[in-house]
């Protein structure tokens, strides 16, 4: 049970300890004023500070439970160096993992999407490239663009190369 409401970043800086070069979180000794009773507070203390806190969900993210609630911790770092909640945060090299501060970035929905790796059913082996087996041949797309049919696949990727130099997606889009 707890004495306090979470309502700032403070807060969170009270409960755990960020390093920005490592991404990690970990538990911070509490102050009594966190606890109801005394035997909650020195139990707290004897187990939990300086030890990493969260655990990896079964989507690849750390998460930790703090008071019964589940925060991500890349949603809970950004909320502790910047003081405010984000819409998205997005791990620009796609580690879910990997919440150093270098990786992570305000985002939204647009911006993630443009950060996606290849699908699990690409044949071709390149996004935006894929066979056309009714007309036999390979057909190139940028987004919602069509750039092609392409007899070989070079070509076809060659062209969805050409079009992602003047686009605005990440360069980690498709890999």
């Amino acid at each position: 049970m707890v004495c306090r409401q979470l309502r700032v970043a403070e807060d969170f800086s009270e409960l755990l300890k960020y390093d920005p070069e490592t991404g990690k979180l970990v538990w911070r000794h509490r102050d009594r004023t966190w606890f109801n009773r005394d035997c909650d507070y020195v139990d707290w203390n004897s187990k939990w500070p300086n030890k990493t806190a969260g655990y990896k969900n079964d989507k690849g993210y750390v998460c930790i439970t703090i008071y019964k609630k589940v925060y991500k911790a890349h949603r809970l770092i950004w909320f502790i160096v910047y003081g405010y909640w984000p819409n998205q945060v997005d791990h620009e090299n796609r580690d879910r993992s990997d919440n150093r501060l270098c990786n992570l970035v305000e985002s939204n929905s647009k911006h993630n999407t443009r950060n996606k790796g290849k699908y699990k059913n690409n044949k071709s082996g390149v996004t935006g490239v894929s066979w056309n087996s009714r007309a036999s041949v390979w057909v190139a797309k940028g987004g919602k663009k069509h750039l092609g049919r392409f007899t070989k696949l070079q070509e076809a990727i060659e062209a969805r190369e050409r079009w992602l130099l003047n686009s605005d997606y990440h360069n980690n889009h498709g890999i």
